[in-house]
């Protein structure tokens, strides 16, 4: 069941086939393409715009079944912040390709259990010298 429509960044996230549950609704054992981060896709549309929220969207959830699980508001983030900063890489051929071949949860899985800094730059970071051929 989806739930009502609030706006534009309802619209965006339906058109990625994601969708965006309240805060206070338990995803019930649901997590693929399920996220309830809702207030940092609004801050990502007013930033950067449509086609980056986009693009985020789909670098999750079109990669790969289990990064399509891994719409947390961390993860998002970082996908948002490195596709932002380095415009090689949202330029890149076949970056959807790229995606399929990291595991946006071991990453994540990874820095949760690291450092108290915050996650979603060590995330991003991670993803970046990955995605730009630098890291393992």
């Amino acid at each position: 069941m989806m739930t009502r429509p609030r706006g534009k960044i309802d619209q965006l996230a339906r058109e990625c086939g994601v969708e965006i549950l309240p805060c206070h609704k338990a995803r019930r054992g649901r997590t693929y393409k399920v996220t309830h981060a809702r207030r940092t896709l609004q801050r990502m549309l007013r930033q950067h715009g449509a086609g980056h929220v986009r693009l985020t969207l789909r670098c999750i959830v079109d990669s790969s079944r289990a990064n399509a699980s891994q719409l947390h508001d961390d993860t998002i983030g970082a996908v948002s912040d490195v596709l932002a900063e380095n415009p090689e890489i949202a330029d890149m051929d076949g970056l959807l390709d790229a995606f399929e071949t990291l595991s946006l949860a071991k990453i994540r899985r990874a820095q949760t259990r690291a450092f108290r800094t915050a996650r979603r730059h060590r995330i991003a970071a991670i993803l970046a010298d990955r995605l730009l051929g630098r890291g393992k």
